[in-house]
């Protein structure tokens, strides 16, 4: 069987995997999510964690408190759409796409935190 070709966002988000992103998808190939969506949702928000450091529900409060300045809340908004494209863009996967990023990001080794 050969590799699937992700599409450019992904293949950005797996170099940014780390030991979230890692656990995260062991947890979806053992059944741990409803459906699709709810997997890429939960896979997108470990990838970027892994990459920024930031949570989506951290960067929905940066977003909507006027305290922090307007670089943090224009970063949050950025990493809220990327996220977005990133989620929208695993949930399109086919069924045999999705299981081989699960099994590379699940099997891959976790970079240094």
């Amino acid at each position: 069987m050969t590799e699937p070709i992700f599409p450019p966002i992904v293949m950005s988000a797996l170099g940014d995997a780390g030991p979230m992103a890692k656990s995260v998808a062991r947890n979806l190939q053992r059944g741990f999510h409803p459906d699709r969506y709810e997997a890429a949702c939960h896979l997108s928000d470990a990838l970027c964690y892994d990459g920024s450091g930031h949570w989506r529900i951290d960067d929905t409060h940066i977003e909507r408190d006027r305290g922090y300045s307007v670089d943090a809340r224009q970063a949050a908004n950025g990493r809220r759409a990327w996220r977005t494209a990133l989620s929208d863009q695993i949930a399109r996967l086919d069924d045999d796409a999705f299981a081989a990023l699960l099994d590379r990001l699940a099997d891959a080794t976790v970079k240094a935190a």
